[in-house]
């Protein structure tokens, strides 16, 4: 059995800062790619219409961290700084200086890859909530978003960590995209009882039974069974023999055992759990039924209706039904008495996104 999901994403994009970086001034990294690329001081000068005394006390800066040696060309210090502060530009820089384009998982918060293929529009209803606080975006950090970072740049900035990184997150729009997601294996119970705020619920159907007892022969004689009854006992209070035939009294006999059997079966009831496709008698299973008006977002666990025979077949092999009575299974007839709502807490991590989305495919559950 799968389910299959739509989970909200939010584009976005994200622009990073690094400590190394900020903590120079725009016009120092200016300076020190200049030198970079073999200008002298003079044409810095030139080119930019400043003083060169003003250039030169920045060249003499430069001189003083170690950025650059006394001919004027960069230290190694000097070159990985300049890389550093190419890579952070190649990120900054991307869609027209908006940023490197993510994806906000809007359940989870969890930041993510976009991928503009997969986006599909809000259709169906087996659909997750937007849960995030689209306020706590604006946090620096938001998230996830300094290890996506670094997972995307760590081979072009070396030694990229949490303490340098600074990650800005910018909302593209507000309004949510969907991603599919599915999940193939569905647990047979809980498996913890720890509640996640990214939990998807499941919602799944307990099919109540109870049996009901009736001996085929006997409908024709339903009428006068109650006459029949009060004539036996009219019997045994007088000592009259004949009033009722052998048969009469086979007929009572019989009646008397479904009225038996039938009082043992009240106290039976099986459950069949669409889940996990498992029958159980009362005896081990919860009786309370979900209120499904409180579960939001509410995923129901879709199944094909077992049929009464199969049910009774089931019922039939527990080691709860009474074995006396198997001789007589046609005469077992198996009512459907209620429908239990149940739940089921999955992690979201258990699903997997659906990379292989037709533009126009339908999603169905």
């Amino acid at each position: 059995m799968a389910i299959t999901v739509l989970c909200p994403i939010l584009p976005a994009f994200i622009k990073i800062g690094i400590t190394d970086i900020d903590n120079v001034s725009d016009f120092t990294k200016f300076i020190l790619w200049c030198l970079s690329e073999n200008y002298s001081a003079d044409v810095i000068s030139e080119k930019i219409s400043i003083n060169a005394f003003v250039v030169q006390g920045e060249i003499n800066y430069l001189l003083e961290i170690k950025y650059i040696n006394e001919v004027g060309q960069l230290t190694e210090t000097g070159k990985s700084f300049v890389k550093l502060c190419n890579a952070v530009n190649k990120c900054n820089n991307e869609n027209n200086g908006k940023g490197y384009k993510v994806c906000v998982n809007a359940f989870t918060g969890e930041i993510i890859d976009y991928m503009p293929a997969l986006c599909r529009k809000d259709i169906g209803n087996q659909k997750l909530s937007k849960r995030i606080n689209l306020l706590l975006t604006r946090n620096v950090n938001y998230s996830n978003s300094q290890d996506f970072i670094i997972g995307k740049y760590n081979e072009l900035i070396p030694d990229l960590n949490s303490e340098r990184l600074s990650c800005y997150l910018e909302l593209e729009s507000k309004e949510p995209q969907f991603y599919t997601y599915t999940i193939t294996e569905l647990p047979k119970s809980e498996c913890d009882f720890v509640k996640r705020p990214t939990d998807v619920v499941l919602v799944y159907d307990l099919l109540i039974y109870k049996l009901n007892f009736s001996l085929e022969h006997l409908i024709k004689f339903r009428p006068v069974i109650e006459t029949l009854t009060k004539l036996q006992i009219f019997e045994y209070q007088t000592y009259e023999k004949d009033l009722l035939t052998e048969f009469a009294h086979k007929i009572i006999a019989d009646y008397t055992y479904e009225l038996e059997v039938n009082d043992a079966l009240k106290k039976l009831e099986y459950s069949y759990n669409t889940l996990t496709e498992q029958l159980l008698c009362n005896a081990y299973y919860s009786k309370a039924s979900l209120d499904v008006k409180k579960v939001k977002p509410k995923i129901t666990v879709p199944y094909e209706h077992p049929k009464i025979q199969e049910i009774l077949c089931l019922i039939m092999s527990t080691e709860d039904f009474p074995k006396r009575i198997t001789v007589f299974k046609d005469s077992v007839n198996v009512i459907e008495s209620r429908i239990d709502k149940k739940e089921i807490r999955i992690p979201f991590s258990n699903f997997k996104l659906l990379t292989e989305v037709q533009e126009n495919e339908e999603i169905t559950v």
